[in-house]
C-alpha cells in the first residue's frame, strides 16, 4: 500500500519556484498537510529515520545531535550524492524553521564513489494553519553536483520538490490518523 501512496504523492506536481542566487540554483515549494505542525516537526527532526520517510535517502546517519551524514540514491546512470549537514531550529511568531547547511565533520565517511554536495543548504518552514492543518515551505540549494546537463535540471528540481513534499505529506497525514 505504501508504494501506491508514494506513486500518488510523487505524481502531482507542486508549484515550484527556482532562481539562481550568487551563482547557485535555489528552489522553493510548499504544501498544505492535514496534520498538526508538531507531527511535521517530529518527522523532520528525527535525523535517525529520514530514509523511512524519503525513499531516495539510502542512508541517514546522525554524527551529533544536530549533524547528519546522508547518501542519496540517484536515477541511473548518475552516481549517488552525499552530504554532511548541520541543522538549526528556530521559532519565530508561531512558525518553526529547520535550517541546514553543509559542514565538514571529522566523523563523516569519505563517501567514496559518491558526488559530495558541498553546498547543500536550505530551510523547512513549518506554519500551523489550525490545530490539524499545517503549511510547509521547503527551500533548498538545488545544486546536484556532478555533470548533469543543464537541460535536465528543471525536471530534476521538480522531481525533488514533488518527491520530498509528497512523501512528507503522506508520512505526516499517516502519523496523524
Amino acid at each position: 500500500m505504501s508504494a501506491v501512496l508514494l506513486i500518488g504523492a510523487a505524481a502531482a506536481e507542486v508549484p515550484l519556484d527556482c532562481a539562481w542566487q550568487e551563482g547557485m540554483p535555489w528552489c522553493s515549494a510548499s504544501v498544505q498537510i492535514d496534520a498538526p505542525a508538531s507531527s511535521v516537526n517530529r518527522i523532520l527532526t528525527n535525523l535517525d529515520g529520514l530514509e523511512h520517510v524519503f525513499p531516495r535517502i539510502a542512508t541517514s546517519s546522525p554524527l551529533t545531535a544536530d549533524t547528519i551524514y546522508v547518501v542519496l540514491e540517484m536515477p541511473f546512470p548518475l552516481a549517488p550524492r552525499d552530504y554532511v549537514a548541520q541543522f538549526t531550529r528556530t521559532e519565530v511568531g508561531g512558525e518553526v524553521r529547520l535550517s541546514w547547511e553543509a559542514v565538514v565533520h571529522p566523523s563523516a565517511p569519505p563517501g567514496v564513489g559518491n558526488v559530495r554536495l558541498h553546498h547543500t543548504a536550505g530551510v523547512w518552514t513549518i506554519r500551523p494553519l489550525s490545530e490539524s492543518r499545517t503549511e510547509v515551505l521547503y527551500r533548498w540549494n538545488a545544486d546536484l553536483g556532478g555533470d548533469i546537463p543543464s537541460w535536465a535540471l528543471p525536471r530534476a528540481w521538480q522531481m525533488q520538490g514533488d518527491e520530498v513534499l509528497g512523501r512528507l505529506k503522506v508520512a505526516a497525514e499517516d502519523a496523524a490518523k
